[in-house]
């Protein structure tokens, strides 16, 4: 899949019993909502920003599946704090993507999971 950055306001936070550990968010930006999985190791990394922060950064991988878009997240971060300012590496090269933009790439650029055709170019997503 692609790599993508997103942001925004956590609107939903769902970890059902039946979902392996798995964690389901809904974050919102000015143009929309995105989907945003975080797999159980992550969730244990990251749990108190997860639960208790109002705004999120999260990076991950595109995933089209079933006509539903969304983030595999890979790390995320509260967004009062500049992810990156710590790690000289982790500075974007790329601008954060609206939900609009990730959801139009996703249904016109990748298939289904497991895509991986631009994994390796990095983030591909322009403004």
């Amino acid at each position: 899949g692609i790599l993508v950055r997103v942001a925004g306001a956590v609107v939903v936070r769902q970890r059902p019993g039946t979902a392996k550990g798995f964690v389901f968010l809904n974050l919102e930006d000015e143009t929309g909502l995105m989907n945003v999985i975080v797999r159980p190791a992550l969730f244990h990394r990251y749990r108190l920003a997860l639960v208790n922060e109002p705004f999120l950064y999260v990076e991950g991988t595109l995933q089209h599946q079933d006509n539903v878009v969304s983030v595999r997240a890979e790390h995320l971060a509260p967004l009062r704090h500049r992810p990156w300012r710590h790690d000289p590496e982790r500075q974007p090269c790329a601008p954060i993507h609206p939900a609009s933009e990730v959801r139009h790439v996703a249904r016109h650029e990748v298939g289904g999971v497991g895509d991986d055709r631009r994994r390796e170019e990095g983030p591909i997503l322009r403004r």
